[in-house]
Order: C-alpha cells, then sequence, then structure tokens
C-alpha cells in the first residue's frame, strides 16, 4: 500500500516537474485583463498579461489608500498563484509609491487565484492559466470586476497614477434611489402670458400718473398714464368725446321718438329694431370714451394687478395712438 502511494507521489511530481522543462520560458503576446478589488482601507486594481502555461505574463498592481484615494504607501505586498501545480508565493516591492510590477510564469494550465496580501488582508483575483497552443481564453469573474481590453481603439485611457493627482474616486455600483437639485445659474423671467403692454390709446403728451417708476408693484385699475390731445389738430381726445356724446343723445332722441310711433303702430317692426341697435352701439362707444378720458385727456390704466417691469417713455414725450408705453 505504501509503495502504490508512493509512486503515485513520483508520478505527480514528474508530471509538474516535466512540463516546467519541457517548454522554455519566454514572452508571448497576450490581451490585456483587469480586476479590481475593495475593502474598506484599500483599492486593488491589477493590470495583467493573458496567462499561459510556458509563457510570461506582466503584472502591474495599483493600490490605493481609502477613503483618501492616494497611492498606497505600505511597503511590500506577499503575490501569491495558487492554480493546479502552480503554487508560488513571493514578496513584491513598489517600483514607486502604490505600484507594483512583477512577472509570472506558470507551468500548467489550470483554473485558480492570484492572491495579494496587504496589511494582512488577502485580495483574490480569479484566473484563468490556458494551455499551450489551444488559444483558450480568460474566464471572466463578475466578482473580481475582470475584463479583457478588446477594444483599445474605443476606449479612453485614465491611469490610476493620474488618478491620483487630482480629486478621482470609484466605487463598485450598486441598486438604490437617487435624487436632488442641480445647481445651475439662471435668470428668472416670466411666462409670456403673465404680461401685457399698455398702449396709447390717442395721440398727445404723456403725463406719468404719480410715482410710475420700473419695478413698482400695481393693482389692478390703477391709472398709470394720462395723454393730453388737446394741443393735437388731428386726433384730439376731446372732440373724439365730444362726437362720441353728440352721437350717442341723437340715437336715443331718435330711439325714444320711434319708440312712441311703434306703440302706435306707425313705424315697423324693423324700423324699431334698427334704432335699438344704433342706440346699444352708440351708448356703448360714449360710455368707453367716459372711462377713457377725463376732461380731455385719455386715462390709461394697469390691467391687472403686478409690477411695472419696463417704462417705455417719459413724462413729456409724445406720442402717436398705439405707441407702447409701458410693460406690465
Amino acid at each position: 500500500m505504501k509503495k502504490i502511494l508512493l509512486s503515485a507521489f513520483v508520478v505527480l511530481l514528474a508530471a509538474c516537474a516535466g512540463h516546467e522543462h519541457g517548454h522554455d520560458v519566454h514572452e508571448h503576446e497576450h490581451s490585456v485583463l483587469n480586476a479590481t478589488k475593495y475593502s474598506d482601507s484599500v483599492e486593488l486594481f491589477v493590470q495583467y498579461d493573458e496567462l499561459m502555461a510556458g509563457h510570461k505574463a506582466s503584472v502591474v498592481a495599483y493600490v490605493t489608500s481609502l477613503p483618501s484615494f492616494k497611492p498606497y504607501d505600505g511597503g511590500a505586498i506577499k503575490v501569491s498563484l495558487a492554480a493546479g501545480c502552480n503554487n508560488d508565493s513571493f514578496v513584491v516591492e513598489p517600483a514607486r509609491k502604490g505600484v507594483y510590477e512583477f512577472t509570472l510564469a506558470p507551468r500548467e494550465a489550470a483554473v485558480g487565484n492570484m492572491l495579494f496580501t496587504i496589511d494582512g488582508r488577502d485580495y483574490p483575483v480569479h484566473v484563468h492559466i490556458g494551455g499551450e497552443g489551444h488559444g483558450e481564453t480568460h474566464a471572466h469573474d463578475a466578482h473580481s470586476h475582470e475584463q479583457a481590453d478588446s477594444h483599445p481603439e474605443t476606449t479612453i485611457s485614465f491611469p490610476k497614477e493620474q488618478s491620483w493627482k487630482i480629486d478621482f474616486a470609484t466605487a463598485i455600483a450598486d441598486n438604490c434611489s437617487f435624487g436632488g437639485a442641480v445647481k445651475v445659474a439662471a435668470r428668472v423671467a416670466p411666462t409670456p402670458d403673465n404680461f401685457t403692454s399698455v398702449v396709447a390709446t390717442t395721440t398727445g403728451r404723456v403725463q406719468l400718473a404719480g410715482n410710475i417708476v420700473e419695478g413698482k408693484a400695481v393693482a389692478a385699475g390703477e391709472t398709470l398714464f394720462v395723454i393730453d390731445g388737446s394741443n393735437v389738430t388731428d386726433n384730439d381726445a376731446a372732440v373724439k368725446y365730444a362726437e362720441a356724446e353728440s352721437d350717442y343723445l341723437v340715437t336715443k332722441s331718435n330711439f325714444d321718438r320711434k319708440s312712441e310711433l311703434f306703440k302706435n303702430k306707425i313705424v315697423s317692426q324693423r324700423e324699431y329694431e334698427e334704432a335699438q341697435a344704433a342706440l346699444t352701439r352708440a351708448e356703448a362707444r360714449f360710455r368707453n370714451m367716459q372711462q377713457s378720458f377725463a376732461q380731455g385727456k385719455a386715462v390709461l390704466n394697469a390691467p391687472y394687478a403686478g409690477a411695472l417691469s419696463s417704462l417705455l417713455v417719459s413724462n413729456g414725450d409724445y406720442v402717436q395712438a398705439g405707441t407702447p408705453l409701458a410693460i406690465v
């Protein structure tokens, strides 16, 4: 029984040793793989060539202290390769602060771990060592965050050493709710339907009604401007007012007369209704003139409560009918 166990042990040693000496260890170009590991105190980011039995693979480990996200300054770290017959362990001194460079030369195709020991804590990186000449590729480990740089021409490189020089941080993505406000510079402005222009209803000289200045709060119906057209021959407000009053009085007298005639059936229903419509139009025009004119002057009021955002004229300016005077 002892002889059988001893023979099996010798065969196993010969297999590992024979595989080691059966191939010359030399440089071989492979894909570059990445792996990231986290703890509360350290972030480990590893870049390494695809591992192939019988070939050297370059490995660069970047160790970042957390939560400062600055390069680790704790000195040497321990590295181990445990995959099948590949059992190597060694200490790596930093090539520069936070950066550890070394090579691995696996002898046997296998699956296992590349183990980093930092400050007494182990950080395993799952690896797949491909067989010689079989073109085996790396098996990705979702928990190691490993990935191959299969499309370097479409990626943007941001070296770890560069991130140490600025305020930069990384973390494992997680599913969670988020919200908040984005602070930006802005100018507050009213919506288009929240402001209106006050325009001149007649030609004349503008008089500001009291303390009218930009930014002043105004009430609905508050008088803002008075336009004096008494010295204007073409659009005299007093003349328009007199015309409207005269037209109203004439149409009212005509309606009163036809009302009596209609009672006595001297005029027709149509004539009576025409006289009534004429009176309605004349009265509406005259009442409107009464509201808009006072002592021969046009009075302009605020259409609704708000603020006088823009004052477009000065006291004493001459304006034509339709000229904008202010924006409320």
